[in-house]
């Protein structure tokens, strides 16, 4: 490459990277996912102040998401219009990186228009566009995928193939569990592929697993050393149970209790992989609520279902059947929910590839406008339609928060890098206070189940100065009183009640000095 097309390269990045991070920017000050958007962010702040994950700061999510948030949190990102900011960026610089490195793959202007898709498309459902590992996961989803396709073109892994696939499971797998379902889709695509080109080649007997050893050992490594150095490290630090349990435990024999079972059985999940889509068309064409969001989403389903049908007919069946279940095992647990925007990127990128496919067939051809290209704007103009509808998100773009009363308390109180124990789903005023929170074992049952335990013997022997509670908090119909009690008698017992906030408790050695440090603001 000249060093001319290299500099118009860097510049398009550049100028590219710029428009994505002003696309996103209309979310800024989007109502923030108290729950499980600030636990994305207080991970990130209790990494970088010390404390470990998993142990300290409990999580029943995998950790790549926090990491990513304490990476941008050592460097100045301490509040979440701060963490909204760099993450938009991280996402800016993956859909650049996409673009170039698979513009010659399929349709370059199908992913340089797929981020507009997306972004409208996750403004059509709650929580769409605020922090979640589910963003990361949709990056990574949408790189394994056209990594599959370049692999079943050309045949071949070399060292970025390798790079690309480990960086998509770090995306994938690394912030969100069920990304194993869609994964397993793809491996075992491959090994129907593999098998299928053997008995079509002429490699046998001792050359064909010398042949696959050197293919496949490379691959296995990039994919390990990740995780090898992840759980290395916990084991390390004595972390390494925590992890197991929050991660895994939890979302497999608990959790499942308070959510009609979903996770008992990975054999059930994975049986009912292929139905989620004619679930989901089942549900669209009930009409039920019709509004423009169902509009939008059944032009989705039309879109991919039409795409499926043109691939299955012109290039390869397994390719059609592959990206077929391959989104539908994204759908899980709903569609349309922020626990599927992963699988809402690959609509985005399926219609994004649909249209330009139509009009470029139209530029070619130099015919009047017919029916399909027609269907294909008024298509594109009303999945646009909820972003572009309402631009109010850019009259203000600033990075001003505004501390509400337990979060003045809280940075009075407690020293800079000091944790609140956190009991409730107040991680608001902890995000505001920039304080870290550890020990969330109160805010749910499944934690406390998991947790309760290990976390109340722990804190009898050291716990925070302040604790944020409420033992009326309530999820799911269960209150903290009726399922931890023995936590509600340790609060009660070691801490006293500010009457001056709604939720905070001091611990009885520290509430005098606390009350003269709150009396002379």
């Amino acid at each position: 490459m000249s060093r001319k097309q290299t500099i118009k390269n860097v510049a398009f990045f550049l100028g590219l990277f710029l428009v994505y991070l002003v696309l996103q920017s209309k979310f800024i000050h989007w109502p923030w996912f108290a729950s499980d958007e600030l636990d994305v962010t207080l991970g990130g702040k209790a990494i970088v102040n010390g404390y470990k994950l998993y142990g300290d700061f409990l999580s029943q999510h995998m950790p790549f998401t926090y990491y990513v948030s304490a990476f941008f949190e050592l460097f100045g990102a301490t509040s979440v219009t701060l963490q909204r900011y760099c993450f938009y960026a991280f996402y800016a610089v993956f859909w650049c990186v996409i673009y170039f490195r698979y513009r010659n793959l399929v349709n370059g202007k199908a992913l340089l228009i797929y981020p507009f898709i997306f972004t409208s498309l996750i403004s059509t459902y709650e929580w769409g566009p605020v922090l979640r590992p589910e963003h990361l996961a949709a990056i990574g989803g949408i790189i394994l995928l056209l990594e599959f396709l370049n692999f079943y073109k050309n045949r071949e892994l070399k060292w970025d193939n390798c790079l690309f696939l480990s960086i998509s499971v770090i995306l994938t797998f690394g912030t969100i569990f069920v990304a194993a379902f869609p994964m397993a889709i793809i491996v075992v695509a491959v090994v129907v592929l593999e098998i299928k080109w053997t008995i079509e080649g002429k490699i046998k007997g001792k050359g064909l697993v010398i042949y696959y050893l050197k293919k496949y050992i490379p691959l296995v490594i990039w994919c390990s050393v990740p995780w090898l150095i992840l759980v290395t490290s916990y084991a390390m630090k004595g972390n390494l149970g925590n992890f197991i349990r929050g991660a895994y435990q939890i979302n497999r024999t608990i959790y499942p209790k308070y959510i009609d079972g979903y996770g008992y059985s990975v054999r059930d999940a994975f049986v009912m992989i292929p139905s989620h889509i004619f679930g989901w068309a089942k549900d669209l064409i009930a009409f039920d609520n019709f509004d423009l969001n169902a509009l939008v989403r059944i032009i989705m389903l039309v879109s991919f279902i039409l795409f499926l049908g043109r691939v299955y007919l012109t290039k390869s069946r397994l390719i059609a059947i592959t990206i077929y279940l391959y989104v539908s095992a994204m759908g899980t647990r709903e569609v349309f929910t922020f626990h599927s925007t992963n699988l809402v990127a690959i609509l985005a990128l399926v219609f994004a590839l649909q249209i330009c496919d139509v009009f470029a067939t139209y530029k070619r051809e130099k015919k009047p406008m017919n029916l399909k290209c027609a269907s294909a704007v008024l298509s594109l103009f009303l999945v646009m339609t909820p972003y572009w509808s309402d631009l109010s998100g850019f009259h203000s773009l600033g990075i001003d928060e505004e501390k509400n009363a337990n979060a003045s308390i809280l940075s009075a109180v407690l020293k800079n890098g000091e944790a609140v124990w956190l009991l409730n789903f107040d991680c608001t005023s902890a995000m505001l206070a920039d304080r870290p929170a550890i020990q969330n074992v109160g805010a749910t049952p499944w934690m406390w189940e998991c947790e309760g335990a290990r976390c109340l013997q722990q804190m009898k022997k050291e716990c925070p100065r302040v604790a944020v509670f409420n033992e009326y908090h309530e999820v799911w119909g269960n209150l903290l009183r009726d399922y931890a009690p023995e936590l509600v008698a340790f609060i009660h017992e070691n801490y006293t009640f500010y009457e001056q906030s709604d939720c905070i408790y001091i611990r009885n050695d520290y509430y005098d000095e606390a009350i003269q440090i709150l009396t002379a603001q």
